[in-house]
């Protein structure tokens, strides 16, 4: 049952796990290990999921065994303090390190859940991809530019301005409503909007179809939140909902995308979503902030603040369209990076 090298193993959030924006990052954390060490990779028990995504991702009844053999069983946590204590905030370079010092063990559990954001676990990018939407089959008609919308409706509270660390909120209607009419304004050919959200049977919901329908064709997602998933990833721009499954569509993909102006930090005319927390003053973000005021930083950002000025809105379609925008991770909001004001 164990192979030569060990488990690396993907400790959920709680008895009953956690959204799959959050889950995600601890699967990722436990494949860079298993990938790294050679060891074999225990999932998530995703039948215990309180949201049953074992029907999805597979009813692994074995992992479920593997799990409670690692934690009764003699084995070694990897906390994110242990991480930060090598100086690395790359969770796989935080592991080479703690290899190297004789660390890690031959049962190796990811106990630091969302620590690090998606930043940390970069590397198993491709390999998330592939596990969650590779087989995902999105077939939509050509379009000269795909928009995609993500409105967390069923599970959030009412609608609340976003805020800096506030998460999981709905946004107003009228603040997808109104970035959608300033993104298209400008836009020429066919648009085509891809529309995701967890309660398709809301009045918000049909308001959303109804507004899109008018200003372009609409693609509504399904029940299967994989597909949604892929769905949202094969759009050249993203609307998202401040969500972590927004995050997790924007991290699969290469989408641009907006965020919510009032959600941002301020950083002597440098915005971000993050840097307001303990840990991130002397992180990823302060290196972001650094880099920004030694370069010549463009306005032209892969994710950009909403409301922004028209011109930098219009330049900015024109470069996603256009395929250039610029790649640098320390200008990608998504990687505790930077944008201007």
């Amino acid at each position: 049952m164990c192979q030569v090298n060990g488990w690396s193993v993907a400790v959920p959030t709680g008895k009953r796990g956690a959204g799959l924006g959050n889950e995600i990052l601890a699967w990722a954390k436990a494949w860079i290990a298993a990938d790294l060490l050679d060891q074999r990779l225990v999932e998530q028990p995703w039948d215990c999921n309180r949201r049953l995504y074992g029907f999805r991702l597979g009813h692994n009844v074995d992992d479920l065994a593997r799990q409670l053999m690692a934690l009764y069983g003699s084995h070694t946590n990897i906390t994110w303090d242990m991480i930060r204590g090598t100086g690395q905030w790359d969770y796989r370079e935080g592991l080479i390190a703690l290899r190297d010092q004789g660390q890690l063990g031959s049962v190796n559990r990811h106990v630091s859940r969302m620590q690090g954001g998606f930043f940390s676990v970069y590397s198993a990018r491709e390999a998330t991809r592939v596990r969650l939407i590779a087989n995902q089959r999105v077939e939509l008609a050509q379009a000269d530019l795909r928009i995609g919308v993500h409105v967390r409706l069923g599970d959030f509270s009412s609608p609340q301005e976003a805020a800096p660390g506030l998460w999981n909120t709905r946004q107003p209607l009228n603040w997808y409503q109104s970035c959608i009419e300033t993104l298209i304004k400008d836009a020429s050919g066919q648009i085509t909007f891809c529309l995701v959200s967890d309660d398709q049977s809301s009045p918000e919901f049909e308001e959303m179809v109804t507004h899109l329908s008018q200003l372009g064709t609409v693609e509504v997602g399904t029940t299967n939140f994989l597909y949604d998933l892929a769905l949202l990833a094969s759009c050249d721009v993203l609307v998202p909902s401040v969500s972590w499954f927004s995050m997790l569509a924007l991290f699969v993909s290469e989408a641009a995308f907006v965020w919510p102006r009032s959600g941002l930090n301020e950083h002597h005319g440098l915005l971000s979503i993050w840097g307001h927390e303990v840990d991130q003053v002397p992180g990823p973000t302060a290196d972001a902030i650094a880099w920004a005021q030694s370069h010549e930083i463009s306005p032209i950002t892969r994710g950009i603040p909403f409301p922004s000025d028209e011109g930098r809105i219009r330049e900015w379609l024109q470069a996603v369209q256009s395929k250039q925008l610029p790649t640098q991770i320390q200008s990608d909001l998504l990687y505790y990076g930077v944008t201007p004001q």
